[in-house]
């Protein structure tokens, strides 16, 4: 029979109290090489939106809206599908899962500048960026997900690279050639 201490920490075996063991979290920490990645990520598939959001409130021309607009929609969908293949090639199910949320927070933030610091004489800029927010939330994170998503599956299915040998070894060149 045995009793744990109030403060969790010990535990009456009967004739002495005995330490227990700590025990932690999972222990699981995100590789740095994926924070790296992702931090990269992050900064290619924010990169349009405060471009588009600045045309978008200068009223520029639909020519010059594209010229600059469209590059850079590409960049953030296709460093998307990377990312998503670098996290599917490796396994990283959860963090790809992070990173769809991660992604959709950014966007959400992004699109929440972009009406405050709109113009509107009535000044419910406020109002409509909580409302937009609360609504494109859940088509942001499919999107953003789907995107991962299916880089990481072309990532994982993907054959990987193999290097090739010498089907035999190379004649020894001689103590000159060294």
């Amino acid at each position: 029979m045995s009793t744990v201490s109030p403060d969790g920490r010990w535990r009456w075996t009967g004739a002495q109290w005995t330490p227990l063991p700590h025990v932690q979290g999972s222990g699981y920490r995100i590789p740095r090489q994926v924070i790296r990645d992702g931090a990269i990520w992050l900064v290619l598939f924010g990169l349009w939106a405060p471009v588009v959001a600045v045309l978008a409130l200068n009223e520029v021309s639909v020519r010059v809206f594209l010229a600059l607009g469209a590059p850079l929609g590409a960049v953030a969908v296709l460093s998307t599908l990377l990312f998503g293949g670098r996290l599917g090639r490796r396994g990283h199910w959860r963090e790809l899962g992070l990173a769809a949320l991660a992604g959709t927070a950014e966007l959400l933030f992004l699109y929440g500048v972009a009406m405050v610091v709109s113009p509107d004489p009535n000044n419910t800029n406020d109002i409509a960026a909580g409302a937009g927010v609360v609504i494109l939330s859940v088509p942001t994170l499919l999107v953003v997900a789907s995107l991962l998503g299916l880089g990481g599956l072309v990532g994982r299915w993907s054959p990987r690279p193999r290097r090739f040998r010498c089907a035999r070894p190379l004649p020894d060149r001689g103590p000159e050639l060294k």
